[in-house]
């Protein structure tokens, strides 16, 4: 093995990263482990990791904790906080891309691959194309993929069109999500 102080030894860019800021990380893992696994959701995008959280003292407790290297925060606004009760909701200005109500996420690995059932979801997504939003890219991934580890979505326009890919497919179709509009 070699040693990190060797002059062969080499660190991908995110490792380098992590290194300069080891206090920070130490510090996070360090608050982190004083509280229950269940309070908070991580996810690290790059060089980013967000916390998300439904407790208010354990996010004014991190957000003091981490004031001098948070880069945002973000709380709900009161008068559409309820809102945030169902977790299969999106709140925002508008529609994505002005048009589709839903965001539903899919699972083809439930499928065989090579299966004739892809094929023809791809065909009704197609013939439909003015109510269902799948780029090429997912369409792609969607006839190949066998993994359960990917997070592509579909937009869909309407309830309608929904229940008619639940019934044309349903098993493609994974967690759905409603867009809600607060015009603020």
């Amino acid at each position: 093995m070699i040693s990190p102080k060797s002059p062969h030894f080499k660190l991908y860019k995110l490792e380098e990263k992590a290194l300069d800021n080891k206090e920070y990380v130490y510090a996070i893992a360090d608050f982190l482990s004083k509280h229950p696994k269940e309070i908070a959701a991580l996810r690290i995008e790059g060089s980013t990791l967000d916390i998300y959280a439904n407790d208010k003292d354990f996010f004014n407790e991190a957000s003091d904790a981490f004031k001098l290297f948070t880069w945002k925060r973000f709380i709900p606004d009161p008068t559409t906080e309820h809102l945030l009760d169902n977790g299969r909701k999106i709140i925002g200005k508008r529609l994505a891309h002005n048009k589709y109500q839903y965001k539903v996420y899919l699972t083809p690995h439930k499928l065989p691959v090579g299966n004739a059932v892809r094929t023809s979801f791809i065909e009704f997504v197609d013939q439909n194309s003015e109510k269902v939003l799948m780029s090429l890219s997912v369409k792609d991934w969607f006839l190949r993929t066998q993994w359960n580890w990917d997070r592509r979505y579909i937009y869909v326009d309407n309830e309608q069109t929904l229940l008619m890919l639940k019934l044309k497919c349903g098993d493609a179709l994974g967690s759905v999500y409603e867009y809600l509009i607060i015009d603020k």
